[in-house]
């Protein structure tokens, strides 16, 4: 699917902001808080999305990460979770600006989510294996709903392809993930102004379209080295990531004090590269109490898969590995 120009030209003078007295705010909140419960946008992790109480448009998430943590498995594990459970996403566009992955990467990893194969083994067995391959082409449909943009765009343009997207699909989109803010295009050439120019004109989409934005963001490097671990401040290029979002978590490798909370077969495991244990913490958040207590997800290489760190993890690898195929 090719959006041209023209497409996008449609909505580019289009003015989606709104002007409302207090009378014609009422009615439509009415009917929007008939539906709240029905309409948040969970993580997946039960420890988590009890203390986040929900994502709500036109909410702004960001997720700080250091290069190579997890931060774009964190997003896929999130979307294929509102695929797979009983969410209202199920019926709604997941649009994805993918600027650092392209479409190769994005469905290799879709696959090896789904079957436990890693890239190599995937290669090898679309070219020798009928069966395999026909199994990803079905599997795939259930996905439909999840659509990527694979190019660097402006903050400016994000709602003219959402847009543009919803009429091709003939759907509403429901939520939009930017991969990673560093990425957004510009001619800016200051780090500072053009990173807060981003976040800034993504924020603003995201409060016209009255859709969340979940956007992930690397880290500076002073705050990599941090030995007490990532801040809300710890976004790399603005002060404006943590001011403008609603939400903000962080994830990180698991080091000191934290290393004494993973049980010994887990440890192995790590050893092993069969896994790695991320810490999660909620930096900022708008609603409920903050959760102050080490938060741990644990992915498993084989099959991209985060889970919540708990008892029973060390008991997942003592078992054996087995594969669909």
């Amino acid at each position: 699917m090719i959006i041209d120009k023209a497409k996008l030209a449609e909505y580019k003078n289009v003015n989606f902001g709104r002007v409302m007295d207090y009378s014609e705010m009422i009615d439509p909140y009415s009917k929007y808080i008939e539906t709240i419960s029905d309409n948040k946008i969970y993580f997946g992790y039960e420890t988590l999305d009890n203390h986040l109480f929900g994502i709500r448009p036109p909410e702004l998430v960001t997720i700080l990460s250091e290069p190579d943590i997890g931060k774009t498995t964190f997003v896929m594990n999130m979307l294929r979770y509102q695929i797979e459970s009983d969410s209202f996403l199920k019926n709604k566009l997941l649009i994805n600006f993918s600027l650092e992955l392209n479409e190769y990467d994005l469905i290799e990893r879709v696959i090896q989510m789904e079957t436990g194969f890693n890239s190599f083994e995937i290669e090898k067995k679309f070219k020798t294996d009928a069966k395999f391959k026909e199994y990803c082409f079905e599997f795939v449909k259930k996905y439909n709903n999840i659509v990527s943009v694979i190019q660097r765009v402006r903050d400016t343009d994000i709602i003219s392809y959402v847009k543009a997207i919803e009429d091709m699909k003939g759907k509403q989109a429901g939520l939009i993930i930017v991969d990673y803010l560093q990425l957004i295009s510009s001619e800016i050439g200051d780090d500072f102004l053009r990173t807060t120019r981003a976040v800034q004109g993504l924020k603003e989409a995201s409060l016209l379209l009255n859709i969340p934005i979940i956007i992930t963001s690397q880290v500076s490097r002073s705050a990599g080295k941090n030995e007490n671990g990532l801040e809300m401040n710890s976004g790399k290029g603005s002060g404006a990531i943590e001011e403008v979002s609603q939400i903000v978590l962080s994830l990180e490798k698991v080091k000191g004090k934290d290393l004494s909370l993973i049980d010994p077969e887990t440890t192995e495991a790590v050893e092993k590269s069969k896994c790695r244990i991320i810490r999660l913490k909620i930096q900022k958040k708008k609603r409920g109490k903050y959760f102050d207590k080490p938060y741990l997800l644990d992915l498993e290489y084989k099959n991209l898969k985060l889970s919540e760190y708990t008892d029973k993890t060390r008991m997942k690898y003592l078992q054996t590995d087995n594969n669909l195929f």
